[in-house]
């Protein structure tokens, strides 16, 4: 009785894959025909599903609320000028020595004030983006802020502020909030700075002016003991030369260690200040060390003489010269520690805005339809295939069992 129930079952599944080929004979070429007839076959259910999804997106979407997009848009201001750029100017021939001291983009420092911690948590206290976001944890807030901000700098210095939310009233503020609180920011770190620069080139002034008291003392001692006249035309050239390198080494000095004390030794402008000041300090050493064989007249080549007096001469002027400048920078940061930081100014303050930025509902209705059709596609064509393995399966078994 079992060996005629399984005889049946088996010539059931062999009526039913009667007018396909054999699983072992086909190639791959001829597997398109077949599976196109198979989905033909199936129509009606790949429609029934992509409509299935295409509903099911519309209703979710239903209560997905729209959000809104505003924008603000500031523009950076511009920085003072470094003491080595002061110096250019005075450098002659020797300001190609110099390298490039354009003024650096602070894009990337407002950039940072503007993703500081600082910003977002008094945003979200100002804005109760607590109770908006339905999140506890200071650090989930400000990450659900980001994701909610965007900000791109765009040229000519200028940097636009994106705020998504859906409410756009609170999308507008949000936008406007970040510049004024951008502002304040900007300004206590400002105060704060010029301080320490006032403190540190203070210091500088009084080490400049106990050095060139000294330099002032031994230029008149040696004036005193070799009775000297002044040094050709030539020999004061380079002179000069090395007053005015020196000068430039020590300006760079002061710089790298201004910039030592906000910043690491992997920052790329330490790393290129320090560069600079070791080819300035080669280009001085091969001007010391210039004889007549090189067609410049070095201090090795003046008499003994008069190479003591070109010393303590260019001992003094280098002081001076490094003096004017501090002094120069100094009077700068008093004035920078007075006066209130670079106004940041708002070009466009951000609009409430009349229309929705998202969700794109039909793109998404669309995108579902076509992911249950796929879905549907590869369900047909898996459940046929897996019939024609339980169809040679049972064939197996029903050669196995006529032995």
């Amino acid at each position: 009785m079992s060996h005629l129930k399984s005889s049946t079952g088996i010539a059931e599944l062999q009526s039913d894959t009667a007018h396909e080929e054999p699983l072992h004979s086909r190639q791959p070429n001829g597997q398109l025909l077949p599976a196109l007839l198979i989905l033909k076959k199936n129509v009606r259910l790949l429609a029934a599903v992509t409509v299935a999804a295409g509903i099911l997106a519309t209703l979710v979407l239903i209560f997905v609320p729209n959000y809104y997009a505003a924008n603000s848009t500031i523009v950076i201001p511009s920085q003072s000028r470094s003491l080595a750029n002061s110096l250019v100017g005075q450098l002659g021939p020797l300001a190609a020595l110099t390298g490039d001291f354009g003024v650096k983009d602070s894009s990337d420092r407002y950039l940072s004030l503007l993703k500081s911690n600082s910003i977002a948590d008094i945003l979200i206290q100002q804005f109760n983006l607590q109770s908006v976001y339905k999140k506890n944890k200071i650090q989930r807030l400000r990450d659900k802020l980001a994701d909610h901000t965007r900000f791109q700098v765009l040229k000519g210095g200028l940097i636009t502020i994106s705020v998504t939310d859906k409410d756009p009233k609170r999308a507008a503020d949000l936008a406007n909030a970040y510049v004024e609180q951008l502002y304040k920011l900007n300004s206590r770190l400002a105060v704060d700075e010029a301080a320490r620069r006032r403190e540190f080139y203070q210091k500088q002034v009084d080490s400049a002016k106990q050095q060139l008291t000294s330099d002032e003392q031994q230029l008149k001692n040696a004036q005193e003991t070799t009775g000297l006249i002044q040094p050709d035309a030539q020999a004061k050239g380079v002179i000069e030369a090395i007053v005015q390198l020196r000068t430039l080494i020590a300006a760079k000095q002061t710089e790298l260690r201004i910039m030592e004390t906000f910043g690491t030794n992997s920052n790329p402008d330490i790393i290129r200040r320090r560069t600079e000041v070791e080819g300035l300090r080669a280009e001085l050493k091969k001007l010391e060390n210039s004889n007549s064989e090189s067609g410049i007249v070095g201090p090795r080549n003046l008499p003994s003489a008069g190479l003591e007096y070109a010393r303590r001469l260019r001992d003094v002027k280098t002081d001076e010269a490094i003096m004017t400048a501090l002094i120069k920078e100094f009077e700068e940061a008093r004035v920078d520690e007075a006066r209130r930081a670079p106004l940041v100014q708002m070009v466009d303050r951000a609009q409430v805005p009349d229309e929705k930025a998202g969700p794109e509902r039909i793109v998404i209705i669309i995108a579902s339809m076509l992911s249950g059709l796929v879905g549907a596609v590869i369900y047909v064509l898996w459940r046929r295939r897996n019939a024609q393995f339980s169809v040679a399966a049972a064939r197996i078994l029903a050669s196995v069992d006529s032995l």
